[in-house]
């Protein structure tokens, strides 16, 4: 009589859904070992991700892509000209001339500038006819 040996093999380990965001801006979702997970970019950032999920079932310790930081682009705005700044952050902008102040705005997630805070008012002038120049109040 011939017997054969059946043998399962073992389950494959799995890795648990990471939603920590801390690897590759990103959340992964529960996979089995030995695959290659795609992402989902956290808020504020942009494109895909991917990760492996090891053998052993643990996540691989860097993600394989990772998800790109969102910007707002440089504007001109009430006043002040904003550098390109990442989202969730605050932008410091620069009065242009004949303008003074210390405007801010607010960069969102999705890279869209908030309303300026802090605005650039416009510079008193006024002749100084003994030197014949202006002095700025």
């Amino acid at each position: 009589m011939l017997l054969w040996n059946l043998t399962r093999a073992p389950p494959a380990a799995t890795c648990s859904a990471d939603n920590s965001g801390s690897v590759g801006f990103a959340r992964y979702p529960l996979t089995n070992g030995g695959n290659t997970a795609t992402g989902s970019c956290i808020s504020g950032y942009t494109g895909s991700a991917s990760r492996l999920c090891q053998t052993n079932g643990q996540w691989a310790a860097t993600a394989t892509v990772s998800c790109s930081r969102i910007r707002c682009p440089a504007a001109s705005m009430g006043n002040a000209n904003f550098p390109a700044t990442d989202s969730m952050t605050t932008g410091n902008g620069v009065c242009t001339s004949g303008y003074s102040g210390t405007p801010t705005s607010a960069c969102s997630d999705s890279g869209t500038w908030g309303t300026v805070a802090n605005a650039c008012t416009r510079t008193n002038t006024v002749l100084n006819r003994d030197n014949a120049k202006c002095d700025v109040q």
